[in-house]
Order: C-alpha cells, then sequence, then structure tokens
C-alpha cells in the first residue's frame, strides 16, 4: 500500500516539567517554586531601567528601556553567549529606537509599543519604525494583542484602556473601568475572554476585566504587581512580576476567572521587577532592574531573567496544515495519507476541527486521529491543541479514478477561537493516477530507466533495446513476466519465453507501472530476473499482445 503522506506527528501537550538547571546561568531569585528552572539570559550595563520584551523572528528576545518616547532597544543573541563572572549569558546589541518602556508581538509578528506618542509598530528584524505613531497618548507601559481579534489594546495616559487595530487605522477605548489609575502591565488569557492589568495606584491589586472592558473582579495584592503571564500546562494558573523583587502565583479554582484565587509565593529575593512576555520555547522572559552571577557578584546591571515550564505567549502562533508524501496513487487500491495540524509555539488553539472533502473517485475507508475522535466521516474533531502541541489524522481511501488523471485533496482547518488569521488553515495535495496491469508486469532495463527517457517495454527486439547493468537479457526475453503478478521493489520474478506468459491484450492505461531490471537470465523455459525500481511509464499507442507490435513510452516517474 502506498501512503501518501508518512510524516507522523506527535501529540505534544507540554505538561509542567522539571527542567535540569542550567550550569553557569545566574540564579536572579533566592526562591522559585520546584518544577521550573531560572537563568540570566542576558546583561545591560546601561542604566536605564529595563522595560518591555518581545520577539525577533529567530526568537532572539527585544527588550525596551523604560522611557516614555524613543527608547533604545536591546536584543540579545540566542545563537551567541560570553561568560560574565562566571555566568554564561547571551550577548547584547543595542541601539536607538522609537519604542516606549512598553513591548509585545502583534499577530502579524510585527513589534508594537505603547509611548506617549500613542502605537508605534518597529520592524522586528531590526526595531526600526515602520508604522505610527497612532492612537490616543499611552502612558508608555501595558500593551497587548486581542488574540480574537489581533488588535493592540494598551494602557492610555490617563489609565483608560485603549485599542487600536492591527493597521493603525482606527482606535478606540477598550473599557474606563481603570480611568485614573496606575496602570502597568497588561495581558489578556490564552482563550481572550478576560483582559488582566496590573494596578500600582490607588490600590494595588491584579484587576480583571472582561472582553467587553466590564470589570469581573479586583485581586488586592500586598506588593506592586508589573508584568502578567500565563502558565497553561496543567495545572494553570497567573504570575506577575512584582516591584519587590518577588513574583506571585494566582491559582483560581476550576481555572475560572470569576473566583478568587489563591496566592503564594512564585519567586522571591530578586531585584525590582519590571514587564514580561512569554516566547514560543514557553518560557517566562522578565527584566529586573539587578543581576545575580553565579560567582556571588551582585550588580545593579539590568538583567533579562528567563523561567522555564510551560507558560503560554500571548500570541497563539499560526495553525500549519502538513500533507506530505509521493506525488503518484494506484487506480483502485487503498491510498492512506495524514494530515498534520500543529501550532507551532506553546499556545492555546482551541477547538480544532479538521475537514477533507474527498473529491470524486475517493470513498472512506477509515479515519483515525491521534488526538480526539473521528466516527463515519472525513471531517474529524482534534479537539484542543495545548502548548505547541500538534495532531495527526490519518485517512485511508479508496481511490478510483482514470489512469493519468489527477486527483487533489484539499484538508480545511477551521474553528480556531484563538487565532484570527486563517491564511493558512487550508492546505492541498494532488496525486496523478496510475494502473497496474492484471496477470503480470511489464519490464524495462536499469540503463533505459532515468525519468525522461523514450523505452520500449515490449516487442521481439526487448533485448537489444534495454540494457541491464548486469549483462545482456536473453533474446528469448519479450518484456513482461507472470509472477510475481504485483510487482514489488527488491523481490525476484520468473516468466517464460516468448509471448507465452501471455501479456495483456490492447488499450494498456495510459499511465502504468513498470518493473526496472538489472539482471535477467534463462535457465530452460524459466526465465528470472530482479526488480531493482519500479517506474512509471506513459505509454503511446500502438501496443499489441503480439511480440510483433512493440510496447513504448516514456518513464515519467520513480516509485521505488
Amino acid at each position: 500500500m502506498l501512503r501518501r503522506g508518512w510524516l507522523i506527528a506527535l501529540v505534544a501537550a507540554l505538561a509542567m516539567l522539571a527542567v535540569p538547571a542550567v550550569a553557569n546561568a545566574g540564579q536572579s531569585f533566592l526562591f522559585l517554586q520546584p518544577g521550573f528552572t531560572q537563568s540570566i539570559f542576558g546583561a545591560t550595563s546601561q542604566t536605564a531601567l529595563l522595560g518591555g520584551v518581545a520577539f525577533a523572528p529567530d526568537s532572539d528576545p527585544w527588550v525596551a528601556d523604560c522611557g516614555f518616547d524613543n527608547s533604545p532597544l536591546h536584543r540579545f543573541d540566542r545563537a551567541s553567549t560570553v561568560i560574565v563572572n562566571g555566568t554564561t549569558i547571551h550577548t547584547e546589541t543595542s541601539g536607538p529606537s522609537t519604542s516606549g518602556c512598553g513591548l509585545t508581538n502583534g499577530l502579524d509578528g510585527n513589534l508594537y509599543t505603547n509611548t506617549s506618542s500613542g502605537v508605534r509598530r518597529l520592524d522586528p528584524n531590526t526595531g526600526a519604525q515602520i508604522g505610527g505613531p497612532f492612537g490616543p497618548t499611552g502612558d508608555a507601559l501595558g500593551i497587548a494583542p486581542d488574540p480574537l481579534t489581533g488588535d493592540l489594546v494598551y494602557v492610555g495616559a490617563t489609565g483608560t484602556i485603549l485599542k487600536v487595530d492591527q493597521a493603525l487605522t482606527t482606535s478606540s477605548t477598550f473599557s474606563n473601568a481603570t480611568t485614573g489609575d496606575f496602570i502597568d502591565g497588561i495581558a489578556f488569557s490564552p482563550d481572550g475572554q478576560f483582559l488582566f492589568a496590573s494596578n500600582r495606584i490607588p490600590t494595588t491589586n491584579l484587576t480583571i476585566l472582561d472582553r467587553n472592558g466590564n470589570v469581573v473582579q479586583q485581586v488586592p495584592m500586598p506588593n506592586e504587581p508589573d508584568g502578567i503571564a500565563f502558565h497553561a500546562a496543567t495545572p494553570k494558573f497567573v504570575v506577575t512580576d512584582n516591584t519587590d523583587g518577588t513574583m506571585t502565583r494566582f491559582d483560581f479554582p476550576a481555572d475560572d476567572y470569576t473566583q478568587v484565587p489563591v496566592q503564594s509565593a512564585f519567586a522571591s529575593g530578586g531585584f525590582r521587577g519590571d514587564l514580561s512576555q512569554v516566547g514560543a520555547d514557553g518560557c517566562l522572559y522578565l527584566t529586573q532592574a539587578g543581576t545575580r552571577y553565579d560567582d556571588g557578584t551582585v550588580t545593579s546591571e539590568n538583567s533579562l531573567v528567563q523561567i522555564c515550564g510551560g507558560f503560554a505567549p500571548p500570541r497563539p502562533a499560526d495553525l500549519s496544515i502538513t500533507k506530505d508524501g509521493p506525488a503518484f496513487a494506484q487506480n483502485g487500491g487503498t491510498v492512506t495519507y495524514d494530515i498534520t495540524v500543529g501550532n507551532g509555539g506553546p499556545g492555546d488553539a482551541a477547538g480544532v476541527v479538521v475537514s477533507d472533502p474527498l473529491p470524486a473517485g475517493e470513498t472512506l475507508v477509515s479515519a483515525t486521529p491521534s488526538q480526539g475522535s473521528c466516527s463515519g466521516t472525513v471531517t474529524c474533531n482534534l479537539g484542543t491543541i495545548l502548548n505547541g502541541g500538534s495532531a495527526t489524522i490519518e485517512i485511508v481511501v479508496n481511490l478510483t479514478a482514470a489512469c493519468g488523471s489527477s486527483v487533489t485533496n484539499t484538508a480545511t482547518v477551521g474553528s480556531d477561537t484563538a487565532d484570527p488569521d486563517t491564511s493558512n488553515n487550508t492546505a492541498s495535495t494532488t496525486a496523478l493516477v496510475y494502473c497496474v496491469t492484471t496477470g503480470g508486469n511489464f519490464v524495462i532495463g536499469d540503463q533505459n530507466a532515468a525519468i525522461g527517457t523514450a523505452v520500449t517495454f515490449w516487442g521481439a527486439k526487448w533485448s537489444k533495446l534495454n540494457n541491464l547493468s548486469d549483462g545482456a537479457a536473453p533474446a528469448a526475453f519479450k518484456g513482461f513476466e507472470t509472477s510475481p503478478p504485483v510487482a514489488a521493489c527488491g523481490t525476484n520474478w520468473t516468466t517464460g519465453p516468448g509471448n507465452s506468459p501471455p501479456p495483456p491484450p490492447p488499450l494498456l492505461p495510459s499511465l502504468m507501472a513498470v518493473i526496472v531490471s538489472s539482471s535477467i537470465s534463462k535457465s530452460g523455459p524459466t526465465i528470472p530476473g530482479d526488480t531493482a525500481q519500479i517506474v512509471l511509464v506513459q505509454t503511446n499507442p500502438g501496443y499489441d499482445a503480439n511480440p510483433g507490435h512493440a510496447g513504448t513510452g516514456t518513464v515519467v516517474a520513480r516509485l521505488c
């Protein structure tokens, strides 16, 4: 059975793993809850407080100086490290920019920043401004993409929460509930249904709004929150990076953000914390106004700290569909192909449905998913794919189509409530349909089997027109073998001399599978040979079962 799809995807719903500590990585926090690792990703000697974090296309972290406008950006090279005070950290480059303190990636991958001039769009590769400023003035702090619409939601100069569309053409108010308050970091829950805000003045609390901007609850805190992140793997919780060198964990009963959470110390003993962001690696990146190196050296250098273990990025990665396999399929056979769905990086792509409308000529035999359930049809509900996981639906069909025709299969992913970008939710693959002869197979020599070669697969002069790497074939062989009737690469075959097999009647398939042999001999009335390859031949008219009417064609593809 030929497979139209040999890519086998593993379902990778990440669990909260106890990752071994990184050697010589630096320990910013003196205490961190078990099951997580920390390291100093990078440090800068510049005196300005570091603020928001976002990511370049190659996953290098970008970090902004915490200014109102025109703040420099720092890029930490993920592929390059140096050793400082016994600690391995990533190298830094800095340059001028028009960033504010708040920084994030939009759903389009560009950088967006909250500034006192409004929202600016920055090139994710260079940090240069490529759009804006647009919208009402911001407080230069919290900014986050709405995972359902792609809008950039940010904190205005007066504490009002504003939003602009990703094209920077329209602006509006998201919520007036925090007007007059000092709001720092903001972040959407992975499903996009709630906006969390760090409220520092007049009261210190974690404010939770629904997506209509209404207050769901305000959770009192003993310290000032700043950056906010979500732990996506079970157990799910919310964490804040605080200004007193601590981090707070919030566990909501049944993951219900309308319920009062249980607070606990996620980390402590660090430095003044600021904004944070989660990368595609599921690690939380946060900025701190201090650095503690492995050799015991403590400096006032600002640092970028990496905490790993199942966090969810604010930007759901795009869904992708991969269909792989041979470009040919046998008519009348059973064909298997796989549709792979993945959401690229950690995140939550909810309600994923894969649907493959089979074209005319295919009937479903079975559909087996690696995650979720399927029944009776090719439509398969794969359920929820968590944390950069992937899932595969294996579809087995009976194929009946004209030889030489092409059959196109199209798969579509729908109901992806976590990702408004549907540009990559459909993929197709096309197979050219070939046939096999009944009762046996025609043969050509291996020295004539290159794609594009004109060949003679039957006729009185077969041995003169076909060259074999193991020497000349017997003149008694005319080009058709009978045992086994179904060819397979690596197997041997036998036949009789002349047209005694006999070969099939006229009207051969227009696209036909043909054996390629490197060795053919004769022992008495038996002619044995090998199957070094199987190729597809586009046949010409003129063939007849009489060796005097040669069978000819052109090699167009190799099957094995």
